[in-house]
This record gives C-alpha cells, structure tokens and sequence, in this order.
C-alpha cells in the first residue's frame, strides 16, 4: 500500500534562475495533499545540498551519464506515493488549484493517467509560445518506468486519461544565440541517431528526431529523416502509425517547402493525401502546406495567366479540403485518451487550431471569388463573414488594418465592404484615418489606398479624404533623390487629391484672396496646382505660386525648396536647348546658302561663310565635308 497520494519529482541542476521558481509553485501542493517531492541532484554545487532538503522531502544523488531516463527513474525508485508527478527544474506551475481538486474531489479514483499543458516560449518576453499537452503523471504500478535516454517518457501508459486545466511555464527552448540552439540540437541529435540505431522501428525517435530538425537550416537532414519515417509506416495501417504518418508526412512537406522546391512539393502533396489511412488532422496538415505551396508559387512573375488561374483554382479546392476535414474533426467522437494523442503529434498539431481554420476557409472564398466562383461559397458563411465585419467596424479603432482577405471579398462584391464604408459616419472615419498617421509608414498608406481604388465604384467624401491624407503623410519628405519628372508626379497627385477635397467642403466664396478660410494642406494644394499650371516659361509665375504653398503650409516647404531648384535647372535646360535650337535653325539656313553659292560657281565666298560657321561648331560633319569639297574645288 502507498504511505503517499502524490510523489512528486524533479531533476535538479543548478539553475539558479527557474528552480527555486519551480519548488514554490509545488509548496502548495505539498502543503494541501499528502504529497511529497522528490529531488534528484544531477550535478549541483554543494553550495545547493542544503536550500534544497529545505523544499523536499528526500534528494537522491545521480552522477549523470547522458542518460535522462535513468536519471528519471532513480526518482522513481525513491517514490512512495499512489501517484507519481514529474516535471524539470526549469519549469513552474502557474497554478496548481486544478491538481488538488482533481485529488481532493476524489476523481483521480476513476483514472490511470493525467495531463497537463507544457506553454513552450520561443521568445524571452513571453510574447511567443505554443501549449502543448504532456503525459506527467500516473498512476503508479510495478512495471511503470521511464524510457529514453532524451526526450524520456513513462511507460506503460494505460487506462482512462484525465485533462487537467493546468499549465507549466517552460523556457527551456530559448535560446541567446543560434550558437546556443546548435549545441542543444547537437546533444538531443547524438542521443536520438543512437537509439534509432538501438530501435531502428521506435516510430517515437523519429517523431522527436523531426522536431529537433524543424527547422529552416536543418532543411535537408529534416528531409532524410523524413523520408526514413515514412518508409518504416509504408506497410502499417495501426491508430498510432497513422498519427505519426501524419507528423512524417508534413516534415517531408516543411523541408520541401524551405528548399523551395515547390514542384516536388506538389508532387508529395498529391502523393500523400491519396493515402486512405490519413486521419482528418494528416489531410488538414497536407492541405494546409499544399496552399503555402501554391501562395509561394504565386509569387512567381513569370506565370502565364493561364498557369495563374489554375494556381488559383487548386488554392481554392486545397483550402476547401483543409475546411472540409477540419469539420469532419470536429464533428468525430474519438475518446479522450486518443485525442490526446492527436493533440500531441507534432507538426500536425500546429495546424490544427481554430485560428488556422479561419484562415483557411477565408482562403477558400477569396480563392473562389477570384476564380470568378464567388456563387459557390456557401450563402450562410458570407452572411458569417458580413456580420463578423460588421462587428470589426463598430469596434475596432483600427478596423482599415483589416486582414487582406476582407479587401478581396470586397473588391469582389461578395462581401458589402464598401456599402459599410459609405454608411459609416463621417467622423469615425476620418478618426480611423487620422489612426493611421501614428504609424508613419508610406508602405502602410500606399497599400490601403490601393485596396480603395480596386473597392470605389461611386465618387464620396470618404475616398477623397482618405486619398489626400494619404497623400500628404508622404509628401513632405518624398523630395529625396527625386527627379525633376517624378517630384513634379508627386506633386501633381498632392494638388488633385487635395484639391478634390476642398470642393466637398468650401464654398465658392472661400476660394478668393488669400483663402485664409480653406485647411492648410488644401489651401498649400491649390497654390500647387496653379504653380504646376504655369507656362514652362513663366519662371517668376511658377515661383511665386510655390511660396504661396510652402507659406500656407509650412510642412511642404523643404519639398518646395527641393522642387524650385529642380525647375531651375529644367529652365535652364529649356534655354540651352532653345539656344541649340536657334543655332541649328541658323546653321540649317547657311548650309542651303552654301549650296546655292556652289552651284553658282562662287566658292570662295561659300568658303569663307563655312569657314565662319566653322568657328561657331566645330564638330559639325558637314561644315567639315564642305569646307574640304570648297577647298579642293580652289585648289
């Protein structure tokens, strides 16, 4: 008979930073359950012997042989309890409540097994993570042991499993350099390549062989392994071969797909999903890395139209299948045990989240809409769409940073964007606009101004508005390397934009005088226009216009200052060139006077006038050919 209820242990190795952590958020355990925790010292200084009898009830020593699970089940041995918990020194609960109660309650009676939630950080601040749920703890019985020099798991694992809405916060994959993350990967690769070749058919080492070469550098060797695995299920139609297929099918899509070898991915993709034994989670994942295939295919300049329309077709039908399967997940009655399992495979797993799913059945609606289908998207999902738009634009202050994907339905009339836009009040308009202006990017304006131009269909105050703030969040600083051409473009696109605006809001009467009356972007625009209007010839118009504008809005004036020089040297141009013009209309009318005065014989004067011309352009061939024609003819 157990003397405990709940054993729990840990390895400990001298991380300062987390273990403490760690054995505070078990003390409540301790102190509410008849629990105890175990310590097993993996090589800490004896500096630590002491603090850590303080935290628990026994500390075995190990002296570490590379070996994770021996380290584990020296733990195990030492364990006296009914149940029997572990965990790492680098990990702490968040909060243990969801463990008493499940004791407490009296619940664990009618289980064998229990899980929690492993949140995995992939960044320092805790912005980044994935939950992922981890087999921990058990049920004690003879043959429970632990398994795996790295990655250890206990086994065997049988009877009834129970979730537990509790998580532990893990950092143990951030890394402070790519450095760092080699040598990690390193240990765990030389660890795993041995018991693959100890069990060369344990489905469970390639599983954890893949994660540790998921990664966009380790492309190739996530391939090789890959395609191991596959071999080793070819053959194998078992609940849990079909799972891990799920897991070696994706990597060999992923490995593809970061060596850009996107024709093969397709090959694989049409391979793989014809596999009968596929679960609903394997189709989501190949359906879901077929569309990331098509999207990097798509951005391929050299396409044919026809190419991109069955691109676009295949996008719309691989997007439908992911939502088709997802569906069909949803809807399966799997017991608890082995969806647990599938929620716990990797890379299938990842796919396999609600948001994902949303995105992908976006996807497939553009997809349609685009491939002139927008008929078969199904009439209740664009009712879904318009109401959960409706409910983006009533209460998000950012609503015009809106995914693309709504931009498309739009543009497509499937979804009513620009009616909501027409209806929306004026005000909250112009304030999502001016939102915009915090985030000082030409980019971020020049892309949403675009997505307005393809949605207008009827002229109104909201486009304009938007298009002259556009308009003048760049004009000020775009005179940089500019040329004479392009900042007079710039320029023109400022005056009409805002020009255009003006006359949605003043009235005749404003416009006269110095229009004190009119915004100072819009007043500073019109001067513009009329700057821009001016004869190339009239400079003293051109510049008094262009003080106007910079005085009526004095953000515009290193542009103007920029501009005015340009049109300077262009007035210089057009001076030389009309002298050049002069000269060559001169030159033409002497050429013909030198032609008649030889044909008339007279060709010491038709000399002397080429021999002036001379003078005047030197480089000119036919003075140089008549001038030796001239000359031999008098020698």
């Amino acid at each position: 008979m157990a003397d405990k209820l709940l054993s729990i242990s840990l390895l400990v190795s001298g991380r300062t930073d987390t273990t403490e952590k760690c054995l505070l958020s078990l003390k409540k355990l301790r102190e509410e359950l008849d629990a105890e925790i175990i310590l097993v010292d993996t090589g800490c200084p004896e500096s630590w012997r002491k603090p850590l009898t303080d935290y628990a009830d026994k500390v075995v020593s190990f002296t570490w042989c590379n070996d994770f699970a021996k380290a584990r089940n020296a733990g195990l041995e030492a364990a006296t309890g009914e149940w029997f918990l572990f965990l790492d020194d680098d990990e702490w609960f968040d909060d243990v409540t969801p463990i008493i109660d499940f004791f407490k309650s009296g619940e664990y009676q009618g289980y064998h097994q229990a899980v929690y939630k492993a949140r995995n950080y992939s960044n320092t601040d805790g912005s980044s993570y994935t939950d992922e749920w981890v087999s921990r703890m058990v049920r004690l019985e003879p043959d429970t042991h632990f398994e795996g020099s790295v990655h250890e798991a206990l086994v065997p694992t049988r009877g009834k499993c129970k979730k537990i809405d509790a998580f532990v916060h893990h950092y143990g994959y951030v890394f402070v350099n790519e450095e760092q993350r080699s040598a990690h990967r390193r240990r765990n690769v030389t660890i795993l390549e041995q018991l693959l070749v100890q069990e060369p058919n344990n489905m469970r080492w390639y599983l954890q062989i893949l994660q540790e070469y998921a990664d966009k550098s380790a492309a190739t060797e996530l391939r090789k392994y890959a395609q191991q695995a596959i071999q080793l299920v070819e053959d194998v139609d078992k609940p849990f071969a079909n799972q891990c297929r799920g897991a070696f099918y994706t990597a060999a899509l992923l490995a593809d797909l970061w060596l850009d070898e996107l024709d093969r991915l397709f090959v694989d993709c049409e391979t793989f999903t014809q596999d009968r034994r596929n679960t609903y989670e394997t189709n989501c994942s190949l359906y879901y890395y077929w569309t990331k295939g098509i999207m990097e295919k798509q951005k391929d300049k050299e396409l044919s139209l026809d190419e991109e329309e069955k691109l676009q077709d295949k996008m719309a039908e691989c997007a439908e299948e992911f939502v088709s399967n997802y569906e069909l997940h949803k809807e399966q009655t799997t017991d608890e045990q082995e969806q647990i399992i599938e929620e716990s495979i990797p890379f299938v797993k990842d796919v396999m989240q609600d948001e994902i799913y949303d995105a992908e059945k976006m996807q497939w609606a553009v997809s349609l809409a685009q491939s002139g289908r927008k008929d078969e998207v199904p009439a209740e999902y664009v009712k879904e769409l318009t109401l959960r738009l409706q409910k983006e634009m009533e209460n998000n202050g950012e609503f015009l940073l809106m995914q693309d994907e709504y931009w498309e339905l739009g543009k497509a009339r499937l979804l009513p964007l620009e009616q909501m836009i027409l209806e929306l009040p004026l005000s909250q308009w112009m304030a999502q606009v001016l939102v915009l202006e915090t985030y000082r990017s030409e980019d971020l304006w020049d892309k949403i101004r675009t997505q307005l131009i393809e949605l207008q269909t009827v002229e109104n105050i909201r486009y304009d508005y938007f298009h002259a703030k556009a308009v003048n969040a760049v004009i000020t600083g775009c005179a940089a390397g500019k040329t004479y051409e392009e900042l007079q473009q710039y320029l023109w696109e400022y005056a009409t934009c805002n020009v255009k605006l003006a006359q949605w809001i003043y009235t005749d009467e404003a416009y006269t005088g110095e229009m004190e009356m009119i915004e100072e972007p819009c007043r500073a625009a019109i001067w513009m226009q009329r700057a821009l209007e001016c004869d190339a010839k009239d400079w003293s118009g051109v510049l008094d216009n262009l003080k106007k504008a910079a005085t009526a809005w004095p953000a515009l004036g290193e542009t103007v200052k920029q501009y005015a020089q340009l049109v300077g040297q262009e007035q210089e141009k057009l001076e030389k060139q009309q002298a050049e013009n002069e000269l060559d209309k001169m030159a033409a009318e002497v050429k013909q006077q030198v032609i008649t005065l030889t044909e008339n014989g007279m060709y010491a004067q038709a000399l002397e006038i080429v021999k002036q011309l001379r003078q005047m352009m030197p480089e000119d061939e036919d003075f140089i050919y008549l001038e030796k024609e001239l000359e031999q003819q008098l020698a």
